[in-house]
């Protein structure tokens, strides 16, 4: 188990299933492909980009950034612009194979490297806060190369991405940055979004798997420093007890029996929310989001203020070239039943009468004084699934 699984199950069972499973007639990847999220991917692209920098600097034993060894560093590593560009290509390599996302990739490096002078102040002020000791990590490590992490007992240091093991509970985490000195151990997590209360339960909890992993840490030796490194500074998150840490485990080993007995259900319940199911990404796949008791749960009187939606159509006849009339069997229920005027802005899509169709992030107009129908765009961020 790890946090992120957790929240995924409790959040919705339904949800973490359709998104783990097998799907060999789609790819080969694991789970369900997932689309390229515009909204996160700055975000991934700057924590990945600190990783590599922090990461660097910790192996040459810098202070800082500014030290004459941390500019050197930084030389080698061809600054802060070229690390993002090296950022942005890994990433967007990831979705090569993946048949949701890799006609988006383009567009996305476009859009990132537009960002990247925006991208590189906030590295640049992730790093120039980070508490570098200067003293390298004990591991084998050549430049441009990952690190070889053999788990033995770790020594004074600092520590990225460092994968922390509990076996005793099942449990395992990736922590940030693990700094640790004779006097010292402090956990350190970057966060490029907003402040969250479940970010402070995290690192708490990344603390307890610290403090468990029996291997990396033999003598059982307790954090003393936690803080969650925001945009906009320093967040200190009050360091637990032993007294404490058996408290939160007793509470995770809970909450762990809890998600695997709801997982384990044939299938496991949806639980729609206003808050995730938008931008669920296998929502095409859930019958429970499409039916019409959800949909009127989930919309909100200012539905005909919000440009974008998701609706299920079916195809009644072709207007155009690239546009069809079609009713609306699902989605958002002031267009159900209705018909519809569907266009495409996306070259190659080929649709035909009596075909079924789920589309995702269409643009919708509604019909005004001048109009009979809504028109609904079809474009370069929508999707658009075939019902079986």
């Amino acid at each position: 188990m790890s946090y992120s699984v957790l929240v995924d199950i409790e959040g919705c069972p339904h949800r973490w299933a359709l998104s783990e499973a097998t799907y060999e007639n789609v790819w080969s990847g694991r789970g369900y492909p997932r689309t390229l999220q515009f909204a996160f991917l700055s975000g991934v692209v700057v924590h990945a980009a600190l990783q590599t920098i922090v990461s660097a600097l910790t192996y040459a034993g810098c202070m800082s950034q500014t030290s004459a060894s941390g500019i050197t560093v930084m030389k080698e590593l061809g600054g802060y612009t070229a690390v993002l560009e090296q950022t942005i290509e890994k990433l967007l390599v990831r979705y090569a194979d993946n048949p949701r996302a890799r006609h988006l990739i383009d567009h996305a490096r476009r859009t990132l490297n537009t960002q990247t002078p925006q991208l590189r102040t906030q590295v640049q002020n992730f790093v120039l806060r980070a508490n570098l000791t200067g003293s390298p990590a004990v591991r084998r490590y050549s430049r441009g190369a990952s690190p070889i992490r053999e788990r033995t007992a770790l020594t004074a240091g600092m520590y990225t991405e460092l994968a922390v093991l509990a076996p005793a509970i099942g449990w395992k985490a990736r922590l940030d940055l693990l700094s640790l000195t004779p006097e010292h151990c402090a956990i350190t997590e970057y966060k490029t979004g907003a402040e969250n209360e479940l970010h402070a339960f995290q690192v708490r909890l990344y603390a307890l798997l610290w403090y468990r992993d029996n291997v990396l840490n033999p003598h059982a030796r307790l954090v003393d420093k936690l803080a969650i490194a925001y945009r906009s500074g320093d967040v200190p998150v009050p360091v637990p007890s032993a007294g404490e840490l058996e408290i939160l485990e007793k509470t995770i080993l809970d909450r762990t029996a809890a998600a695997k007995r709801v997982a384990a259900q044939s299938p496991p319940p949806a639980q729609p929310h206003p808050d995730h199911c938008c931008q669920c990404q296998v929502r095409h796949l859930c019958a429970t989001y499409w039916s019409g008791p959800v949909q009127r749960q989930l919309a909100s009187p200012g539905d005909s203020l919000r440009p974008f939606g998701d609706i299920e159509v079916e195809i009644e006849r072709v207007y155009g070239p690239s546009s069809w009339i079609a009713n609306v069997i699902a989605g958002l229920p002031r267009l159900v039943g209705q018909s519809v005027l569907l266009r495409s802005r996306v070259d190659g899509l080929l649709l035909a009468p009596d075909m079924r169709l789920r589309l995702l992030g269409v643009h919708i107009r509604f019909p005004d004084a001048f109009e009979e129908i809504a028109t609904v765009t079809v474009g370069t961020l929508s999707e658009v699934f075939q019902c079986a």
